[in-house]
């Protein structure tokens, strides 16, 4: 099922040991995430007992400075490093997220200083947020910035790199009911991707207010596409602009952009929900009973009608 593992904490006392209570049986690991030498990740498998002993590394020291699309410091946001590559990069057999990464803000002149790294290829990107917090902040950041694949050679001990923004578009939209009138909304995600080989792709979340309108900046020349969301009780269509047919699905293409799009609308209907059950002659429940719903045509105007059906429970 869903919940396939369990995590644990522990800290090392004054002689360097740990102690920690996993389960007998199957797939195992751990992190060792010191604050100035390098992390290490350790697959256990079957492993239990005791582990011996573990020499940390040194480990190299990436830093570097964030600026603008005109060169200006970018103050106060966060540069995430992911290990993607290098014998650092263990083969976790886990469906988890791998913790050899580290986080680090910039200053008030965009510079950043990251605890130590061990050798290796790593995805390189500026967010609103550090790395394994518990989500974005409610500040969005001043520009868009791509990521970018770095490798820290055991040879450099101390890599420096800049990281500018890249030029950008506004798109902005606004929820509606089916009246027209202004809805709230769940902040749809924002996506890009290049015509590159291989292609470049970039994501983030749009910033929404409690009248239904959201704004994000998206890299200038990408194909971007917004990605809603919502709930049971609703149905989502969208209108790229204000003479655009309304299109079904939860993926809204924008095209290539070289120009902003602020005139997206989500309608965003209500939708009852029908509870459905098949009894044979008897009155008995047929078991495993799955009906489908199709939308007819003519509920839609001529052209807009995109089949769709659902799984209904029983």
């Amino acid at each position: 099922g869903f919940e396939h593992s369990s995590w644990a904490d522990v800290k090392t006392d004054s002689k360097g040991c740990f102690q920690v209570v996993v389960s007998k049986r199957g797939e195992a690991g751990f992190w060792i995430i010191p604050k100035d030498y390098a992390p290490s990740t350790h697959v256990l498998h079957s492993k239990r007992g005791d582990l011996g002993r573990f020499v940390l590394e040194k480990g190299l020291v990436l830093k570097g400075r964030v600026v603008d699309v005109s060169g200006t410091p970018v103050p106060n946001v966060s540069v995430n490093a992911e290990l993607r590559g290098g014998a650092a990069k263990k083969e976790i057999d886990m469906p988890v997220v791998d913790y050899l990464a580290r986080s680090a803000s910039t200053d008030e002149n965009g510079e950043f200083v990251m605890a130590p790294l061990p050798a290796g290829e790593y995805s390189l990107r500026v967010t609103d947020e550090n790395r394994g917090s518990l989500g974005p902040t409610e500040r969005p950041l001043p520009g868009v910035f791509l990521s970018s694949l770095i490798t820290l050679d055991p040879d450099e001990p101390t890599k420096s790199v800049e990281v500018r923004a890249v030029p950008h578009v506004l798109v902005e939209g606004h929820f509606v009911d089916s009246s027209g009138r202004p809805k709230s909304g769940f902040a749809p995600s924002v996506s890009g991707t290049s015509n590159d080989s291989p292609p470049t792709f970039w994501s983030s979340n749009t910033q929404i207010d409690n009248r239904g309108r959201f704004t994000a900046k998206a890299p200038k020349g990408l194909h971007i596409r917004l990605s809603l969301i919502d709930n049971e009780h609703h149905a989502l269509r969208a209108r790229v602009s204000q003479n655009a047919p309304l299109t079904n699905g939860r993926d809204v293409d924008l095209g290539v952009l070289d120009e902003d799009a602020t005139d997206v609308t989500i309608v965003r209907y209500v939708a009852p929900i029908l509870l459905a059950k098949a009894v044979d002659e008897d009155g008995k429940t047929i078991d495993g009973f799955e009906p489908t719903i199709k939308y007819q045509p003519d509920r839609f105007h001529e052209g807009e009608c995109v089949r769709n059906e659902r799984s209904v429970g029983h």
